[in-house]
Parts: C-alpha cells; structure tokens; sequence
C-alpha cells in the first residue's frame, strides 16, 4: 500500500474544508491505511 492512498483522502477534506471531525466520524473501508486515520483523529481534542 501507499501513502497516496491516505492522501488523497485528506486532500479532498482540504479542497472541501472539511474539519478534522468530518473525517473522524467517517467510515473508512477495511482494510486500509485510511482507517488508521480513525486513531489518529481520536487523539485530538474537539
């Protein structure tokens, strides 16, 4: 796997100025690097 496939994901909540929650409630398909961003996203603050 590559990381394009993490950043294309948060490049597209970037174009559309999305929050971080936006992706943080998102449903990632499994499996994937871009469910990691679950994890990541849980460990900010709100």
């Amino acid at each position: 796997m590559e990381g394009g496939e993490i950043m294309t994901i948060i490049q597209v909540a970037m174009m559309g100025k999305l929050p971080y929650t936006a992706l943080k409630e998102g449903i990632f398909t499994h499996p994937t690097l871009a469910e990691g961003l679950n994890a990541l996203f849980m460990t900010l603050d709100a």
